[in-house]
């Protein structure tokens, strides 16, 4: 607690009660610079002036180092003018306040006053934490002190009559300045405080924390830019648990697909001493790194946008959030029946990154696989690639062409109207129009052309077989059987199609004379003239050629109506006629397909192999149609009527089916 000061012989004396009181204090003994006028009721600060708030904090400093303080001091417009008046703050203030018809200054304080030497002994100094966060103070009642409701007052009882003084919050202010809290004190407070008589401590001042910004971000424009693997609904109000409700996204040309919301600055702060803290600067975004292919970026009233520049399938990458659209579907997630069940692509070209596992289904047409496939696809056409392996499912692509660049294992694949290539296939069932395989081992293979390089125990029939080796495999022989097409069916169906077009010629010719004999006549010939003029509102008739022309219609009405129904035969002729004509054209390429070039021709045979013939008979199903024992059945039986055309385990092979 500070000491109360005495006289030379021992009194002590009491420096407040000689204090003159603030409102009698003469005026201040002080410099003032432009920006600072003193007023009749009180200290202004001239706005327009004033340059920067550093040069009031200048002028602040000076007052609090020379013993002065500011009287009735206002704290709130002090703080403003000391932290908040920048120089746009400032003009804008100016502006408001000539547009309310006032002087463009700030009223501070009634004086300025010396801070008496005596009196700041009992302004202690404050405890600030390391990182001026806060300010605590302790308060203490100084000896011989009344405590009055109008604040702490200080008695000292000497020989002289006491005289009570008030502690001042003003000088308060000017005392914690120079101890370097220059920000944040709760002025309500420490009046409390000062006139209580209780000892203790409190937190007179605080700073002001930083307000974080906020990052730019987007926000999506449309409803539809994420995949949903629920079942889907239809339009009857029943779920199909076999299709995906938005599997894939896509959009149309030109739709909006997100707005960039700009980052906003946040706002500083203030610790004790009055430094500004600076939050963390918002990151930015820069909607160029999200503007994938098929996207652009269009500078709107609203914002930035990304806009879908072309219709097709949209794509987010889970990694970079790159937003892409194409034509093509991407997809890198695999496909399983942890989902909904089996997917049908809407578009026509697919891309698939993950795994197809076992008994999942994928529909589409184009279809290109980079992993392993377990399940199994069917294609609308077009080509089906797999880069890596295809074990335990199956293709069909009815008109396509199938391509696996892996190994093919324990599958089906068929392209019945189409193209199967494979670098190595094992135990598969292959069903095309034109088979073409490096390895082959343990296959059941049927086809209109065979091109294999090595065939090593399997089974196979076509019209056309060009092998480099054929060998067997595990004591399996391989079995090459050539398709004899039954050409006395195709024959006959080509004899049929031929005489059902004849009939309809002759038909037509029967119907065509008779028609133009009937309207070569005379009476008929001009009826038929005059209909279509009457038709065509093409002649005007009196009442009497009305009538006259009702008669005639009456009277030519039965030939009217048989020429009629000879026109009608006629052109349901012409058309039974062109169906005819479709059919023969047809049944003649069948038989020359038939009989082209059935051949088989094998470079080396180094192990167990037979070749037949065999006979295709009109009462027996077709090879195509047999599942997969069947059609191993079928392939490894020796024809009734088949002939064997080689036997035997080493050498070579060619043979042809002579021309009929």
């Amino acid at each position: 607690m500070a000491q109360i000061p005495t006289d030379g012989e021992g009194r002590r004396l009491n420096p407040l009660a000689d204090a003159t009181p603030v409102v009698a204090q003469p005026q201040e003994f002080v410099a003032l610079p432009i920006f600072i006028l003193r007023l009749r009721d009180g200290i202004h600060v001239a706005l327009p002036a004033l340059d920067t708030t550093a040069s009031f904090a200048n002028f602040v400093d000076a007052v609090f180092a020379s013993g002065f303080y500011f009287a009735n001091l206002d704290y709130a417009c002090f703080e403003k003018i000391l932290y908040e008046l920048g120089i746009e703050e400032r003009v804008k203030l100016i502006r408001n306040l000539e547009e309310a018809g006032r002087e463009p200054m700030l009223r501070l304080a009634d004086a300025i006053l010396p801070f008496a030497r005596e009196r700041r002994p009992y302004y202690g100094e404050p405890a600030l934490d390391d990182n001026h966060d806060i300010a605590n103070y302790r308060f203490k009642p100084i000896p011989g002190t009344e405590h009055p409701d109008d604040g702490a007052h200080i008695t000292v009882h000497s020989w002289q009559a006491p005289e009570p003084a008030q502690l001042n919050v003003d000088e308060f202010v000017a005392a914690m300045w120079c101890h370097n809290v220059r920000y944040g004190i709760d002025v309500a407070l420490v009046k409390r405080k000062l006139r209580s008589r209780e000892e203790e401590t409190a937190e007179i001042a605080q700073k002001l924390p930083p307000i974080p910004g906020r990052d730019a971000r987007v926000v999506e424009l449309a409803d539809t830019l994420h995949r949903s693997n629920a079942p889907k609904v239809l339009p009857d109000g029943r779920v199909d648990l076999l299709q995906f409700q938005n599997r894939f996204p896509h959009v149309e040309k030109e739709t909006k697909l997100v707005r960039k919301v700009p980052r906003m600055a946040g706002k500083p702060g203030r610790d004790l001493t009055g430094q500004e803290l600076v939050p963390e600067p918002p990151k930015d975004l820069d909607l160029h790194s999200i503007a994938g292919l098929g996207t652009r970026i269009d500078n709107t009233p609203e914002g930035e946008i990304l806009v879908a520049n072309i219709g097709g399938f949209l794509q987010i990458d889970a990694h970079t959030r790159i937003i892409t659209i194409s034509e093509k579907i991407v997809n890198h997630e695999g496909v399983s029946l942890r989902t909904t069940g089996n997917l049908v692509l809407p578009g026509d070209h697919y891309e698939e990154h993950g795994v197809v596992q076992e008994r999942a289904q994928v529909e589409g047409k184009h279809m290109m696989y980079m992993a392993d496939v377990f399940g199994n696809i069917v294609s609308r056409g077009g080509m089906v690639v797999l880069k890596k392996n295809l074990v335990g499912g199956s293709i069909r692509d009815a008109g396509g062409t199938i391509m696996i660049e892996g190994k093919a294992s324990r599958s089906a694949l068929e392209a019945p109207d189409g193209e199967i290539r494979l670098h190595y296939a094992e135990n598969c069932k292959i069903v095309a129009a034109r088979v073409h395989i490096t390895q082959a081992v343990h296959c059941d293979i049927l086809a209109r052309e065979i091109s294999i390089e090595s065939a090593e125990g399997c089974a196979m029939a076509a019209q056309t077989v060009q092998l480099v080796h054929a060998t067997s495999r595990h004591d399996i022989e391989t079995t090459i059987s050539m398709l004899i097409p039954n050409l006395g069916a195709l024959n006959r169906e080509l004899e049929v199609a031929r005489g059902q077009q004849l009939a309809c010629e002759n038909v037509i010719k029967v119907r065509r004379a008779e028609a133009e004999k009937m309207a070569d006549q005379p009476e008929i010939k001009s009826y038929l003239v005059l209909s279509a003029k009457v038709r065509a509102k093409a002649v005007h008739m009196t009442d009497e050629q009305a009538a006259n022309w009702d008669r005639l219609q009456r009277r030519l009405a039965p030939q009217v109506r048989r020429l009629t129904s000879l026109n009608e035969d006629l052109q349901a002729a012409s058309s039974a006629h062109a169906d005819c004509l479709r059919q023969v054209q047809a049944a003649e390429l069948k038989l020359q397909q038939a009989s082209g070039d059935i051949s088989c021709q094998i470079a080396e045979i180094s192990g167990e192999t037979v070749i037949r013939t065999m006979n295709m008979l009109p009462d027996q199903a077709s090879p195509e149609s047999l599942g997969t024992r069947d059609l191993r059945t079928r392939l490894r039986g020796a024809g009734s009527d088949g002939k064997v055309l080689y036997h035997g385990g080493e050498g070579d092979f060619f043979w042809s089916l002579p021309q009929r």
